[in-house]
C-alpha cells in the first residue's frame, strides 16, 4: 500500500474579494501571467507538500477544476477542489473532510508570496507541538476609536499580526472547529478555534514578504516580491 504523505495543505480561496473592487475574485488575478492561486500551490510543492485541498466558493468547484488543468502538473501538488461554507471556519471544515493525514496546514490563497522555507518550518513545528502559526510584530501605533474620536492609545507590547500557513494536528483542528460551532463562535482564523479548547498554540517568526492581498494597492508590493 502506498504510504500517505505526512502533511496535507488546505488553501482557502472561498472569500468574496469585496475590497478588490472591479478586479473581482483575487484568486484569479494574474501576476506575471500566472493567477494568484498558482503561486501558493507552487510554494507548497517546492516545500515537499504532495497534496493540497483547495476550498473555493460554492458553485465554483467545476470552474476551478477546469482552470487548474491549464497549470503545469509538474510544478504543483496533487489537487482536490471542494466547496466552501458560509464562514471561514465552515470552509476549513469542508477542506478537512478531504484530509487523511495526521497534520494539516491551512493557508490563505490571498498570500501568494509565501515561501517554501516558511511552509517547511510550520510543518516541522506543527508536527512537534500540535499547533503553530507564523507571526510578525505590530509596528503601527494602535488607537482605540469610537465613532470619529480617539479614546486612547493602546500598547503594542506583546502584540503580533498572524499570517498563514497555520499548522495543526488534524484531530486537534477538527475538535477546535466543532467546539467553536458548539459555542456559536465565529473565529477569524484557525488558531483562535484551537485557543477555545485551551490548547497551546506555538508562535514562530513570520515573513514580512508574506503579504496578504486585500486591496488593489497590495498588488504592487506582491509583484515586487514575486518578480
Amino acid at each position: 500500500m502506498k504510504r500517505r504523505a505526512a502533511v496535507t495543505g488546505i488553501v482557502v480561496a472561498a472569500g468574496r474579494s469585496k475590497r478588490m473592487g472591479r478586479l473581482g475574485d483575487k484568486t484569479w488575478i494574474r501576476i506575471s501571467d500566472r493567477p494568484v492561486l498558482f503561486y501558493s500551490l507552487k510554494a507548497f510543492r517546492a516545500a515537499g507538500i504532495r497534496r493540497v485541498v483547495i476550498v473555493v466558493r460554492p458553485g465554483s468547484v467545476e470552474g476551478t477544476r477546469r482552470r487548474l488543468r491549464s497549470f503545469s502538473p509538474a510544478k504543483l501538488p496533487d489537487l482536490t477542489v471542494v466547496a466552501g461554507g458560509r464562514q471561514r471556519q465552515d470552509s476549513v471544515w469542508n477542506g478537512l473532510e478531504a484530509v487523511e493525514t495526521d497534520t494539516v496546514l491551512v493557508h490563505d490563497a490571498a498570500r501568494p508570496a509565501v515561501s517554501p522555507d516558511l511552509i517547511r518550518r510550520i510543518c516541522r513545528l506543527a508536527i512537534r507541538f500540535g499547533a503553530c502559526v507564523p507571526v510578525v510584530p505590530v509596528i503601527d501605533t494602535l488607537k482605540r476609536v469610537r465613532g470619529r474620536r480617539i479614546i486612547r492609545t493602546e500598547s503594542r507590547e506583546g502584540l503580533y499580526g498572524v499570517q498563514t500557513p497555520q499548522g495543526f494536528q488534524t484531530k486537534v483542528l477538527r475538535e477546535a472547529i466543532r467546539e467553536a460551532r458548539r459555542r456559536g463562535k465565529v473565529v477569524t482564523d484557525c488558531s483562535a478555534a484551537v485557543e477555545l479548547l485551551g490548547k497551546p498554540v506555538m508562535a514562530t517568526p513570520g515573513d514580512p514578504a508574506n503579504i496578504k492581498l486585500t486591496y488593489p494597492e497590495d498588488l504592487v508590493r506582491i509583484r515586487s516580491v514575486l518578480k
